[in-house]
């Protein structure tokens, strides 16, 4: 993962990950995204994929873990913050 970058808004927060998060990143993402978890009280995260070029099932593990802790309150969009079907 090159890059994450977070805003917020109202009780939804956006997470903005770049690059590649892989097996030897993974862990790091999910730690970044559970930091920002608790920092505040979110109804909801958006993974925003737009920048996101390669996501491995090591990522994906991270993404489902996430979602689960968030009660299936996770989404991920893409740049144009259109849903992913």
């Amino acid at each position: 993962m090159d890059n994450i970058r977070h805003s917020v808004d109202g009780t939804r927060l956006i997470v903005f990950p770049e690059g590649h998060i892989d097996s030897a990143n993974a862990q790091d993402f999910e730690e970044t995204i559970n930091e920002l978890r608790s920092r505040g009280s979110y109804d909801e995260i958006e993974l925003n994929c737009g920048q996101l070029q390669y996501i491995s099932s090591a990522g994906l593990r991270v993404l489902l873990s996430s979602q689960k802790k968030m009660k299936n309150a996770m989404k991920l969009t893409k740049k144009n913050s259109k849903e992913i079907n």
